[in-house]
């Protein structure tokens, strides 16, 4: 289970770099909010992903699994 946590993380890990780095850096124009807002607004479905691909829960579900066993009740 512990494994399987691992890969899960490492997948999670490399899907945020790619929604920081890849699709935010399409996205942001610094310095030009309108620019920003136009590109987010032409690519809804990379922003989305990209902010799916960063959550907190992806990264917090398997961790709870693997560790599940050695928490108190």
């Amino acid at each position: 289970m512990a494994r399987l946590a691992g890969v899960l993380y490492l997948v999670e890990s490399l899907l945020s770099v790619f929604g920081q780095l890849f699709v935010a850096g399409r996205l942001v124009v610094r310095g030009d909010a309108a620019a920003t807002a136009g590109n987010i607004l032409a690519n809804e479905a990379s922003f989305r992903s990209a902010i799916a691909a960063s959550s907190d829960a992806r990264r917090a579900a398997p961790a709870a699994v693997a560790l599940s066993p050695t928490l108190p009740p």
